[in-house]
């Protein structure tokens, strides 16, 4: 042990070599100037957060509505004003008593003449220009009831729709040309009478 501190006595008394001249020199580049890229990289993140923004704004907005098909009322004189009358005025259980009009200024109701085969009418509705009425007959909590149009007058009675089915609350275009109603006609099974 002690030949072994007397040699370490002995490295700590030597010169250490000069290595720098094996070595060579080596010079140290400034680091570049980070300011114009510091500038790029923080407008690309503001360019990519905008971006985000609008896509985000994009997606979570309310959905745009269809617009409404442009429907133009004309105006019409006031005609006169159409009912049901008698005992069950719209009742499926009985006849209606017939339909009546009176004038919008008042008067005297006037009952129309109506056509045979029609005992139970449960609704009706004019036509825009006044020169046809629609209207749903039947009794009964069974079908068919169904639907028809005649002239003011009760002539000229037609059967707009037939079969098995309720087809019921007639109301017309705001053109005169077309029907719309409620049916049955659609989805009827066993067990149900559809809607």
């Amino acid at each position: 042990m002690t030949d072994l501190r007397e040699r370490l006595r002995a490295l700590d008394r030597l010169e250490p070599p000069d290595l720098r001249s094996r070595l060579g020199t080596h010079v140290v580049q400034p680091p570049p100037d980070r300011r114009a890229s510091g500038l790029v990289v923080g407008v690309v993140a503001l360019v990519a957060a905008l971006v985000a923004l609008i896509v985000a704004y994009v997606a979570l907005r309310p959905a745009a509505r269809p617009s409404a098909p442009a429907i133009r009322s004309t105006r019409h004189a006031n005609g006169p004003i159409w009912f049901l009358g008698g005992d069950h005025p719209g009742s499926i259980f009985g006849p209606s008593g017939g339909v009546f009009w009176v004038s919008p200024e008042g008067g005297r109701p006037h009952a129309v003449p109506m056509p045979k085969g029609l005992s139970s009418i449960t609704r009706l509705a004019v036509s825009p220009d006044g020169g046809l009425i629609a209207m749903s007959n039947g009794g009964g909590e069974f079908p068919p009831r169904n639907i028809y149009v005649m002239k003011p007058d009760g002539t000229g009675l037609r059967q707009i729709t037939s079969g098995n089915f309720f087809e019921v609350d007639p109301a017309w275009s705001p053109d005169g040309r077309s029907i719309a109603f409620s049916s049955t006609r659609c989805c009827a099974t066993a067990n149900s009478s559809g809607n």
